[in-house]
């Protein structure tokens, strides 16, 4: 009787192992033997091999195995890329079937990479808020896509968003399972990378999903007054925005019932009679670029001190912490009126030179108009507001700054010079030019200006 026997170059076990990467083999030899057990040494016999998993040459499971001339017939088995088959090697001799078979597993390699799978519709990630906890799950898998099983290493989980639980995780017969992420910045293309504590170079970065912002918080929204100091004139606006944030200081984009409410602290520098506003507020918009909400304050004639106070959602509403406030000012107006030498008419802090009598300080709204003789700007200046019109001609300059808290318009002629800084927290407009040094002139804008 004749059957098969397993061998490779280096062993005669009869159950192999090959890695599962399509091009490992292991040498399959069918051993002619007499009924005493003894291999027989000459060939001449018809042998054909069958697999039902891998392939031997020429990626075929049926193979003429190869006369040796001595009793041997080899054929080469190579294996698949799946590491859960095992294939089953049998044999005919002369077309009768030898009682004889043998294994071959194929089996995993070393972790290359990992499988991310994140919670998902279809093919499509869910959308994530942020601050809530949401489960993932990751496979250790070799460079064939076959899961390494005995990975039960510790891993380090990262992303483009902020990551503030499931930072660390340890794998469990190559998987993580149901191992909850949170993340607190919204994004349209957050993603979680993997990686692997103790390997070389080994992680795995996920497909890109959303992080919405969380509900409105009323600490972290914000109502802004851009300018917060304005002429106490008709046509003197200020633009309100209001800024829904969530807890973790997201922007919130969803759009809910907001509301303004608008009160008088005081008037002609005195306290309020009876709270009630000479200004008006126009009902709030949601701005679509922005991406917040916008009203409008109109100043009358009237000198009052008003404070914006705002609210989201549906009744009950939820108070907005911070409010905003616009000083609507009678405006200091740059004359000139000083007598005496020409350097007193421009002297900056001479009072004759401004009606009414007083150099502005921080909160002021100061104008200058095309008189005859501009001030001189070599001090620091703090204003609320600045208007140069048309006509007039400025000139900052020995290493000095103005720092205007509200509105700079300018529709004459502002030049900064080298070493010099003008900052400004509210709009700068106007048509006329600015200029700056070329050497650390410097013009910085701040505020939120719909951010």
């Amino acid at each position: 009787m004749h059957w098969i026997h397993l061998t490779t170059l280096t062993s005669r076990l009869t159950q192999l192992q090959i890695l599962a990467n399509g091009s490992s083999t292991s040498e399959i030899t069918v051993q002619f033997r007499d009924e005493f057990s003894n291999n027989l040494l000459s060939g001449g016999e018809t042998v054909e091999v069958f697999t039902d998993f891998g392939s031997f040459t020429g990626g075929v499971n049926a193979y003429m195995a190869v006369d040796q001339g001595d009793g041997r017939y080899r054929a080469l088995l190579t294996s698949s890329q799946n590491a859960s088959e095992t294939a089953t090697i049998t044999a005919e001799v002369n077309s009768t079937s030898v009682p004889d078979n043998a294994t071959v597993d194929f089996t995993q390699g070393e972790v290359a990479s990992f499988i991310i799978s994140l919670p998902s519709t279809g093919s499509t990630p869910d959308v994530q808020t942020a601050g809530v906890p949401f489960p993932i799950n990751v496979q250790a898998i070799d460079a064939y896509g076959n899961q390494v099983t005995d990975f039960n290493g510790d891993v380090t989980i990262s992303s483009n968003s902020n990551i503030t639980g499931g930072i660390n995780a340890t794998f469990v017969n190559g998987e993580l399972t149901d191992h909850e992420v949170t993340l607190t910045q919204s994004n349209t293309a957050a993603n979680l990378t993997i990686t692997a504590n103790d390997l070389f170079n080994v992680e795995t970065t996920s497909q890109d999903f959303v992080v919405q912002a969380n509900d409105p918080d009323p600490n972290t929204s914000v109502i802004v007054a851009n300018p917060s100091v304005i002429q106490n004139q008709g046509g003197s606006e200020s633009v309100i925005s209001i800024i829904l944030r969530d807890a973790f200081n997201n922007r919130v984009l969803d759009q809910i019932p907001v509301s303004l409410s608008l009160t008088q602290i005081e008037e002609n520098g005195n306290p309020s009679p009876d709270g009630i506003a000479n200004a008006s507020l126009s009902t709030p918009t949601w701005n679509s670029t922005q991406q917040n909400y916008i009203s409008t304050l109109s100043a009358t004639n009237t000198v009052e001190l008003v404070e914006i106070s705002g609210t989201f959602g549906n009744s009950p509403a939820t108070q907005i912490a911070a409010s905003a406030t616009v000083d609507i000012v009678n405006p200091i107006v740059w004359t000139s009126g000083a007598g005496g030498p020409p350097g007193s008419r421009t002297d900056w802090t001479n009072p004759e030179n401004w009606n009414p009598q007083t150099v502005p300080q921080d909160g002021d709204y100061a104008i200058i108009p095309d008189v005859g003789d501009l001030p001189v700007l070599d001090l620091n200046i703090t204003l609320g507001s600045f208007e140069i019109q048309t006509g007039a001609s400025l000139t900052l300059f020995g290493g000095n700054f103005i720092d205007v808290s509200g509105a700079l318009i300018v529709d004459g002629i502002l030049d900064i010079e080298d070493n010099t800084q003008l900052t400004t927290g509210g709009g700068f407009t106007g048509s006329g030019t600015f200029t700056a040094g070329s050497a650390n002139g410097y013009f910085r804008r701040w505020g939120y200006h719909g951010q």
